[in-house]
């Protein structure tokens, strides 16, 4: 018997043309509800990178940030930010140049430039990013970091501030 129906948004229950859930999908959904089965979000997106309208859809738990942060109606049930070491990790590499990033934490997302590479990515899945001092990432705990990866540059710039941060 199935007792769970764990649903990823981006390219699954939405579409990458329209952004919206195909009328197939919420038959689907339906379909569950009405057997008694429990249908969980899972993504990697934070709650406010989610269309306000799929809160509407009775879901009975969420899985954001990659597993970062799960909630239900009875309140947060697992919460696991980023260790603080780590963060400074990746914001100076990203200062160094290595590549661009975009830090999402429990209550705001940004990226440490609107590069061609970042505004693709953000159209591809219907969000758009704002840029803000990287440094911000200190300012709340972090549950999840995208880079935005030239090879080129990566193996250029990077590989010294890799090697080191490795021995550290």
């Amino acid at each position: 018997m199935i007792k769970a129906a764990f649903f990823d948004i981006d390219g699954t229950l939405l579409s990458f043309k329209t952004h919206r859930i195909p009328a197939s999908a919420q038959q689907v959904l339906d379909s569950f509800h009405e057997q008694g089965i429990a249908c969980v979000i899972a993504t990697g997106r934070p709650t406010y990178q989610m269309p306000d309208w799929l809160f509407d859809l009775g879901w009975d738990a969420y899985i954001t940030l990659s597993g970062q942060h799960c909630f239900d109606a009875e309140g947060v049930y697992r919460s696991c930010p980023i260790d603080p070491d780590d963060v400074t990790v990746i914001v100076d590499q990203v200062a160094q140049g290595c590549y661009d990033s975009l830090c999402m934490q429990g209550e705001n997302s940004f990226v440490n430039r609107l590069s061609e590479r970042v505004v693709t990515a953000g159209s591809n899945a219907g969000i758009v990013y704002h840029e803000e001092p990287f440094e911000h990432a200190f300012d709340a705990p972090v549950y999840q970091f995208c880079a935005f990866v030239d090879r080129r540059a990566y193996r250029d710039r990077c590989r010294v501030a890799f090697a080191h941060h490795a021995l550290v």
